[in-house]
């Protein structure tokens, strides 16, 4: 931008944003060059220059204004020739759904033309999208229908008056959301979510519609009843409304692989084709008067006269109204974001909300139902090669001769042709297949789909979206209390660090854990990190005396969750262990420095770099003066690195059984878990390790909790716990020793404390309480200068020895910079 004179920015540009970027830069304001005059370019962005205030609003709020400049300038007539074929051929196909989807509202057909006709000029104006067509739509038609039947509504004005009251009470609605930003809401239904919803709609929306199929009134409250009702009236069923119902299906079908198969480069209606055909059929034979076919009726010429609708029942519709308002705005932005996406442009969901309000409020007046996008006709929209909007006034000037002139041909329109439309439509809404993909990719999603649709199909379409929201919520805040966690090993001949369940070969140090958390630690998950890191320390046989919080994933941190990881590091300290923190963001160092945490953890234990952390710390282990090990040695690990030369650590170790359930538990949360930032395989499951984790899961995690928290009242349980496991795992016999023995080892009286589990979050009296620190010793510093450390690899792999240690990291405090990752004289970072 500092050298350029224009700035391309997106369609629907914040004016505070404007401001921000003006007021942060004045030097560069003229080179900017924001003066009044905005162009459209292809790819749906355009040029600010500056506008006076009210200029800007009125180009913001209404694109027309904007894309209407660069349409004339940039070819009108190539553009123009594409646009009227496609409003030409989306208006023969606008004329039998929209009296279809009409009479799913429960109104009579040629609703469907009010619908269609206002909405999509308004949308031509004022919306973001040059692909979406908006009219009626099949969900939004049945949601409007149930929330009429709730109402009690008997009558045939009745019934209008109900929908059009939930379509003005939509206007408010989404000026509500625009107001209060609520456009967010679109991007917070996950697509598994969404997909269910949509396909349990597909399946009441055709089951609603088999009443015209079969000719018989049925029960449509829900799906269970409408089989059984069709089920039980089976001897009413009229035959030529099931064969008209099952010929337009064919013949929808049928024309359809005609057309791609002769006709590759044309776009045949095959649905207007079949209603000609059905008409021309009803009408020669008479069916109506002969068989009692149900058919369409007269229509009354022309359109709607302008009038407000009877809206004494507002407040028993509010809720519905609000509802429906809310599916169908994120229904419709997600039709516009992805048609954008797909053709080089961005759609704004704000800007969409401005547009359905005042679509609503042109269509309460003149009859229409809640407009809203079709997924089908902007589909088709997609694949026509439109460059501007104006396919909706052609679409609607074809729906406007339908209506005045060609209103009588309408008539004899077998009400099952038109069922069978809807049917064939709805074909594509049915997402099994994406089913079958989230089965292979993830269980987890896949269980999400499942409990949208069973939800949607058991409770009907509004308490349905209710339903999958909050299941869309539920996974949000599931993934926020139990994000990823793990620890993390070296890879054998480098200094990079990974996940050490995903990545086999890698190792860990002996006396050293490095735990890893993926998410930002708030008071949600405070808990459940004290858990896993608690499942850590059970985990490993050997005694840990330091500890290193990797901090790359945590990017945010509140202030409950920073005063318990205080809390954590002060019992961690007291127990001898020392607490490093790395790659901290600044945002959690400014947090820590309001808090004292540097002078709990010491002036120099915040690193930005993992390698150098570790350095650090296993020299401090290498110079400590430790007291022996206990006799009672445990097996060692095998992802465990061999004690450095000349340093003995206290034995800390479980039964085998024991050990072996905390590691399946741990590494069944992991695979469960999402894996971000990883790229190594996963790890293999197996009945065994399935039944492992269950056991694990039932009691060890609260076992090693009592233990590590110091609570005495779980003993006995954790005795028979560790008994039968290890029991039934070694014949009676763990590690070679007796039961009895095990239990010693185990046992909170056991007077070695080298056979104890760490209680680095044992509470001691006042602890916890706010204002009071409990005293923690000073770790045991190591005489400096630190000796040369004997290596731990073979170098780098390319004959040259590993780099020396580096010098001691420096804190994060403002006062201090912190500690940059040198270069060895190989060359080496």
């Amino acid at each position: 931008g500092a050298h350029t004179h224009t700035v391309a920015v997106d369609c629907c540009l914040d004016i505070r944003t404007e401001q921000a970027l003006t007021e942060n830069f004045p030097e560069q304001r003229e080179m900017l060059g924001m003066n009044l005059k905005r162009s459209i370019s292809n790819t749906g962005s355009f040029f600010i220059e500056e506008v006076s205030h009210p200029q800007h609003v009125l180009l913001r709020y209404c694109p027309i204004l904007q894309w209407s400049k660069s349409y004339i300038s940039s070819g009108w007539r190539h553009h123009l020739w594409n646009d009227v074929s496609a409003g030409l051929v989306i208006g023969i196909m606008l004329i039998p759904q929209a009296m279809a989807y009409a009479m799913i509202a429960s109104l009579p057909p040629h609703f469907g033309f009010y619908s269609s006709i206002v909405p999509s000029l308004v949308y031509m104006a004022f919306g973001s999208s040059r692909h979406v067509q908006m009219g009626v739509n099949a969900p939004i038609s049945l949601m409007v229908a149930v929330s009429i039947q709730s109402v009690g509504a008997v009558t045939e004005q009745e019934r209008i008056d109900a929908a059009l009251t939930i379509t003005g009470i939509g206007t408010f609605a989404y000026l509500a959301m625009m107001i209060f930003r609520l456009d967010l809401i679109s991007t917070f239904i996950p697509d598994p979510v969404m997909s269910g919803f949509c396909t349990a709609m597909a399946i009441q929306i055709m089951t609603t519609n088999l009443k015209y199929a079969v000719g018989v009134s049925l029960n449509t409250d829900n799906v269970v009843s409408t089989v059984a009702d069709l089920v039980w009236k089976l001897p009413q069923v009229q035959p030529v409304a099931v064969a008209f119902f099952a010929c337009g299906c064919v013949g929808l079908q049928g024309t359809r692989s005609l057309a791609r198969r002769f006709c590759p480069g044309y776009t045949i209606p095959e649905q207007l084709v079949v209603l000609v055909v059905a008409g021309l059929v009803s009408y020669i034979f008479d069916l109506h008067e002969t068989t009692g076919l149900a058919v369409v009726g007269e229509v009354p010429p022309g359109l709607r006269a302008p009038s407000l609708p009877d809206m004494s029942r507002w407040a028993e519709l509010l809720q519905a109204a609000v509802t429906i308002a809310a599916v169908n705005f994120v229904l419709s932005a997600q039709v516009a974001l992805s048609l954008g996406g797909m053709h080089g442009y961005k759609a704004c969901p704000s800007q969409e909300l401005v547009a359905l309000s005042l679509a609503s409020a042109a269509g309460c007046l003149v009859g229409s139902l809640p407009p809203s996008a079709s997924f089908s006709r902007s589909a088709l929209l997609g694949t026509l090669n439109v460059g501007s909007p104006i396919h909706n006034l052609v679409s609607a000037a074809v729906v406007i001769v339908c209506a005045t002139l060609l209103y009588k041909t309408v008539a004899p329109l077998p009400h099952a042709v038109l069922a069978s439309i809807i049917v064939i439509a709805l074909r594509s809404m049915m997402q099994f297949s994406r089913a079958r993909f989230y089965f292979k990719v993830s269980r987890t999603e896949f269980s999400v789909w499942v409990a949208s649709f069973i939800v949607t199909l058991a409770l009907g379409p509004t308490q349905g979206i209710v339903a999958s929201l909050a299941i869309a919520i539920g996974m949000i805040i599931r993934n926020q209390a139990k994000p990823h966690c793990c620890s993390v090993g070296r890879l054998p001949g480098t200094q990079i660090y990974r996940d050490i369940h995903r990545f086999p070969s890698a190792v860990e140090h002996d006396g050293l854990l490095i735990f890893r958390f993926d998410a930002s630690l708030h008071f949600a998950n405070r808990q459940y990190f004290e858990d896993r890191l608690a499942l850590e320390f059970a985990r490993r046989n050997d005694r840990i005396h330091g500890l290193i919080l990797d901090a790359s994933g945590i990017n945010t941190i509140d202030t409950s969750a920073a005063l318990s990881l205080r809390t954590l590091i002060l019992h961690l300290r007291k127990e001898g262990i020392d607490v490093r923190v790395v790659r901290w963001k600044g945002a959690s160092r400014d947090l820590f420095r309001r808090l004292g945490m540097h002078e709990v953890m010491g002036p120099d234990r915040v690193y930005v770099s993992l390698p150098d952390a570790v350095d650090d710390a296993l020299l401090q282990l290498d110079n400590s003066s430790l007291p022996p090990s206990t006799p009672a040695t445990p097996s060692p690990s095998p992802r465990t690195m061999p004690s450095p030369p000349g340093s003995s650590f206290p034995a800390l170790h479980l039964p085998p059984a024991a050990a072996a359930a905390a590691t399946a538990s741990s590494a069944a949360d992991h695979d469960d878990a999402d894996h971000r930032g990883e790229d190594g395989p996963p790890p293999p499951r197996t009945w065994r390790a399935a039944a492992a984790s269950l056991v694990a899961a039932v009691d060890p995690i609260t076992a090693v909790r009592r233990r590590v928290m110091g609570d005495r009242s779980g003993d006995v349980a954790l005795k028979g716990l560790l008994a039968s496991d290890a029991l039934a795992a070694e014949g009676g016999r763990v590690a070679g020793r007796p039961v009895g023995q095990a239990f010693a080892e185990v046992s909170p009286a056991s007077a070695d404390p080298a056979h104890q589990l760490p209680s680095p979050l044992r509470r001691t009296p006042n602890a916890g309480a706010v204002g009071e620190t409990p005293s923690a010793p000073p770790l045991p510093a190591a005489p400096g200068p630190f000796p040369p450390r004997p290596p731990r690899d073979a170098g780098d792999g390319n004959g040259r020895p590993p780099p020396p240690p580096p010098p001691p990291c420096a804190s994060a405090d403002a006062s201090t910079p912190i500690r940059a990752v040198g270069s060895s004289a190989g060359g080496q970072t």
